[in-house]
């Protein structure tokens, strides 16, 4: 396991052109840093599709916790990092006029059931994905430690 020792800062890594996801009692596990998902043809739909083809999956389960995303002080972070309301400014405009973006949401606003549900869909409809392909979509709700399907919340 990779860990952080004592004094050490953090790092990121990139584990490029793995076999497999890691896996956990049957199942594939692919981690993603931020609750969007909204890159049909990125690289961590990329991943999720070479999975389904390699290792013949039939069932992708999209799983997002509740309560906040953790990206809202992202803005307030950059700030005290050195980056410019100018700059923050002009990142919103390229969001939104260069790449179709909703600034807000690439920022993390959006609400986790927003997000699990613009997932499952952009995944169910997406045209590499086979259609026998069962896409499913739950929040796990950190307070009640409980698991709800997308179908149970939207009644």
């Amino acid at each position: 396991m990779v860990g952080i020792k004592e004094n050490q800062k953090p790092r990121v890594l990139i584990l490029a052109d793995m076999d497999a996801a890691f896996q956990e009692d049957g199942a594939y596990v692919i981690r993603c840093p931020s609750r969007q998902i909204w890159d049909g043809y990125g690289s961590f739909i990329r991943g999720v599709l070479i999975l389904v083809y390699k290792l013949k999956i039939d069932q992708i389960e999209v799983i997002w916790t509740d309560g906040k995303s953790g990206l809202e002080q992202w803005k307030e972070l950059m700030r005290k990092h050195g980056i410019s309301e100018e700059c923050l400014n002009d990142s919103n405009y390229l969001l939104k006029y260069l790449h179709g973006l909703d600034p807000s949401r690439w920022f993390g606003e959006q609400s986790a059931l927003e997000d699990v549900r613009d997932t499952v869909t952009l995944l169910q409809q997406h045209p590499l994905l086979p259609k026998n392909i069962m896409v499913k979509g739950y929040l796990l709700m950190k307070e009640r430690k409980q698991l709800i399907s997308l179908k149970e919340l939207s009644g």
